[in-house]
């Protein structure tokens, strides 16, 4: 079956007719900051997806009662009246780009932190259980906590029908409050809601039951599974079938949509690049089998191809997702037309999703800075320059690719200089790495879409100053990233800048290692100052290869900015599988030979390991830009990016290369205020007017100025 027969086939859920089997997943954006209200980022970022062709927009995560809490702040208020104008508002954009939308409503129940709200309120829960994250232990639901929160559920409901929603989705897996009824891992109840599984459903079919009597049949009423735990002893595809076909049997149900993981798993609730895509259908298919109304499968899904094949298949009758609409909310639209070779693909990175919302800031993008921040960025706001002109990018990596595809597509002539024989920058070496050919992509896409902008693009050339002089550019992009340290330099140590002994020949970098891995002996000492991926996936790298690896981190552990992005769990699977030995809260004192002398940084004990054949830097990166200083004193125009203006990460890097191709970078409008984006005005609302009836908007003021409410 062909990619558009499979994913363009009306699909009926209920009451409601879905004109496509690619779906918005829920997901927390932390846009409703402080009052609990929807914003116009809320209406900005949904209806940038609606646009983009999918069948059905699943809002949320809302939260259904003033005792629910949450991770941090910035989550809806699903209960509030005073949003019922709002979500109207963002109902009727998405209706008029032919979508549906319902809503998901969540009680996050032990799962949240007292720390979201400012008056420590205590956290409900099935049991007594702490929760694995945050560690607060929560009080057990007796019979008014019960009647309170399903009585809540129902009147979210009513509200959301109110609001213009299609329907509603009603959580119950990812560890959350109503799967802590569901799971034998959480419910350790010994009356009526405990024990068996009936016992154990009876407060979710509760609240189905009210929401459902609420609501009435000519809304769409749906409920989310956890088709696998992934934690041993728990529940699997199996059980969840049989979850599933005891709610379809109430005929309350009229789809069941299936996430995977819970919190003691958190790695297969937002998978990143280290699993297989899609690697939830197989268990998917078992609970649809199981049961007669519509199954919407999610788990990593990026790729169209695939997407098709589930549903042709049968294995499920929707896909969702969230991640790959980030990336591109046209994703929908551009397979429709056949243009799947424009798709911007989801790297899976974890970086600009999931890792801000465990730092409590609004959700975004690596690759698609527009994602989250829609007024100013997004696909209406790309304005041809006013004065087309002659520019030139230096450096071929993703920071360079972007701002050069930006300048072009907005009517300027073009040209690229890459030293390297190909494109890609730095992403070239971590492909090196396992587990990261999600990464591809990010070039091919670039890469692609420098062609289809007529770029200029010269490979294998080192850009002088001279050369890109002849040029006569009107504005110049050095996007030359950064280079390793080399000096042993760790914040650990602030007042030692050369490591003692660091420039013995068996001193190299990770960049070496993975250019020549024949530079690694078989015994090996990496030095992380990192604690990222940067560090762990060259171990990784190494530890394959059949090296013995020992790594030395300032860090109280192992890599601890992989948590953030979901990576953790499944890398210390295969690091400490494969024999990884750690000291942590440690440095390096001095190399001497194959022996390096290290020291506890709080206590000051030394101690010598032995050898040791090869050190590994992993120390951070100096910025490159060597041709800063001759060309900002000779054009009018020279801005730097990504590395070389700092070496941070690939998020900051893509970032800056959207204000350099909008030649917003040394403007006072590539500075977002907190809140700048979040309230309500006047303008979200012609805008919206304007689209449901197909006309050109008003213009509107530059978003900078704006009144925030």
């Amino acid at each position: 079956m062909s990619t558009n027969k499979a994913l363009f086939k009306p699909l009926r859920i209920g009451p409601v007719e879905i004109p496509n089997r690619l779906v918005m997943a829920a997901t927390a954006e932390v846009f409703s900051i402080p009052d609990g209200l929807i914003s116009k980022r809320h209406v900005y970022f949904l209806r940038e997806i609606a646009r983009g062709g999918v069948g059905l927009i699943i809002a949320g995560n809302r939260l259904v009662h003033p005792h629910s809490g949450a991770p941090c702040r910035g989550y809806a208020f699903s209960y509030l009246r005073e949003n019922v104008k709002r979500d109207r508002v963002l109902t009727d954009v998405v209706h008029g780009s032919g979508a549906k939308i319902f809503v998901q409503h969540n009680h996050f129940g032990s799962q949240a932190s007292a720390v979201a709200t400012d008056d420590y309120r205590h956290l409900l829960s099935s049991c007594d259980m702490k929760s694995p994250v945050w560690g607060e232990t929560p009080k057990p639901m007796d019979a008014d906590d019960l009647e309170d929160l399903a009585s809540g559920w129902a009147d979210a409901a009513a509200v959301a029908r109110e609001s213009g929603f299609d329907g509603t989705e009603i959580h119950m897996a990812n560890g959350h409050l109503l799967h802590q009824f569901l799971s034998r891992i959480y419910n350790q109840r010994t009356d009526e809601y405990g024990g068996s599984l009936e016992n154990r459903m009876r407060f979710p079919l509760e609240v189905l039951q009210r929401v459902r009597a609420r609501v009435g049949r000519d809304f769409a009423v749906g409920i989310r599974l956890c088709a696998d735990e992934q934690v041993p002893g728990g529940d699997g595809a199996a059980e969840a079938a049989e979850v599933a076909q005891r709610f379809v049997a109430t005929g309350l149900v009229d789809y069941v949509a299936l996430a995977g993981g819970t919190c003691h798993s958190y790695a297969y609730e937002v998978p990143p690049a280290d699993l297989p895509e899609g690697w939830l259908v197989t268990a998917a298919a078992r609970v649809k089998a199981s049961i007669k109304v519509p199954v919407i499968v999610s788990g990593a899904i990026v790729q169209a191809q695939m997407a098709a094949r589930i549903v042709a298949t049968g294995k499920a009758d929707a896909v969702a997702m969230t991640r790959a609409l980030l990336a591109d909310p046209a994703f929908a639209r551009k397979i429709k037309e056949r243009r799947s070779a424009h798709i911007t693909h989801c790297i899976r990175c974890n970086q600009g999703c999931i890792s801000r919302l465990y730092r409590a800031a609004p959700i975004a993008c690596t690759v698609n800075p527009a994602a989250g921040r829609e007024e100013v960025f997004g696909s209406d706001t790309l304005v041809p320059s006013d004065r087309p002109g002659r520019w030139v990018v230096v450096g071929g990596g993703p920071a360079g690719m972007r701002a050069a595809c930006l300048l072009a597509a907005r009517g300027h002539k073009v040209t690229l200089y890459e030293a390297a024989a190909r494109l890609g920058g730095q992403v070239n070496l971590l492909l090196k790495q396992p587990r990261r050919r999600s990464f591809e992509p990010l070039v091919a896409d670039l890469a692609a879409k420098l062609k289809r902008c007529k770029v200029r693009v010269r490979l294998g050339t080192l850009a002088t100053a001279a050369a890109i002089l002849a040029d006569k550019p009107d504005g110049v992009v050095l996007a030359t990233g950064a280079v390793p340290r080399r000096d042993g330099y760790s914040v650990a140590a602030p007042f030692v800048p050369v490591l003692p002994g660091v420039g013995q020949n068996n001193v190299v970098t990770v960049w070496d290692v993975l250019k020549s891995p024949r530079k690694a002996g078989k015994s090996v000492l990496v030095l992380d100052d990192d604690g990222t991926r940067y560090a762990a996936g060259t171990i990784q790298f190494l530890l394959e290869r059949g090296h013995k690896v020992r790594v030395i981190t300032r860090f109280p552990q192992f890599a601890p900015f992989t948590g953030q992005t979901l990576e953790q769990a499944l890398l210390y699977a295969d690091v400490f599988g494969k024999g990884l030995e750690v000291l942590a809260n440690s440095w390096v004192r001095a190399l001497e030979g194959a022996t390096a002398v290290i020291y506890n940084l709080y206590t000051g004990q030394e101690q010598r390991l032995r050898g040791i054949n090869t050190y590994v830097l992993a120390c951070g990166a100096t910025a490159h830009a060597p041709l800063y200083g001759e060309l900002s004193a000779r054009v009018a125009k020279v801005h730097r990016i990504g590395d070389c203006l700092a070496p941070r990460d690939l998020d900051r890097a893509l970032y800056e290369a959207e204000l350099a191709g909008r030649e917003l970078i040394d403007t006072e409008a590539r500075y977002i205020q907190t809140g700048a984006l979040d309230g309500w005005d006047d303008y979200v609302l012609s805008a919206v007017q304007a689209d449901i009836a197909g006309t050109q908007g008003a213009q509107r003021p530059a978003w900078t100025s704006l009144p925030v409410k």
